[in-house]
């Protein structure tokens, strides 16, 4: 199931994050399952339990983009899903299901004009490396003429 949820970062600034949950009823209790999540969990597409599990996603995940950077959040989506993946173990364990998988599949800023703002500082941080970058080997280039002239030079003064 798929689970997609808004929040105001710390910076008062709207995120979505959307992400992926599988999870099963546990072999050892399926009764327990049962008894949590009611009989729809004898269907194919157990919808109320799905429901139940996006819900309980999207409340941790909320919690976590408001108590959170904007960049905390971009930069550390692994932070967001061992957060999920810790909350959910234990909520689950009670409900007789077990998570199998959760992954973060997409962060967005939902300004595109604090997108924007972001992205140019990127640009211009990663054109920033890149002359530092050019003109470091550039002065390497300088450095080793320097030293094969002066090399070039010795030899004809030798050879004189």
């Amino acid at each position: 199931m798929s689970f997609k949820t808004q929040q105001v970062s710390k910076e008062i600034q709207g995120i979505e994050v959307s992400g992926l949950l599988v999870w099963s009823v546990h072999a050892q209790d399926p009764m327990k399952a049962y008894n949590s999540l009611g009989t729809d969990l004898l269907l194919d597409n157990p919808r109320n339990a799905n429901d139940c599990m996006t819900t309980m996603c999207n409340s941790i995940v909320r919690s976590c983009i408001a108590n959170s950077t904007i960049d905390d959040i971009i930069t550390n989506r692994k932070e967001v899903k061992e957060k999920l993946q810790t909350e959910l173990d234990t909520i689950s364990k009670g409900w007789g299901i077990q998570i199998d998988t959760i992954e973060i599949t997409d962060v967005s800023i939902l300004s595109s004009s604090l997108f924007n703002n972001i992205q140019t500082r990127f640009k211009e941080e990663q054109k920033y490396k890149a002359t530092i970058e050019k003109l470091e080997i550039q002065k390497q280039l300088k450095v080793e003429q320097s030293k094969s002239n002066i090399v070039v030079d010795q030899k004809r003064t030798d050879t004189h």
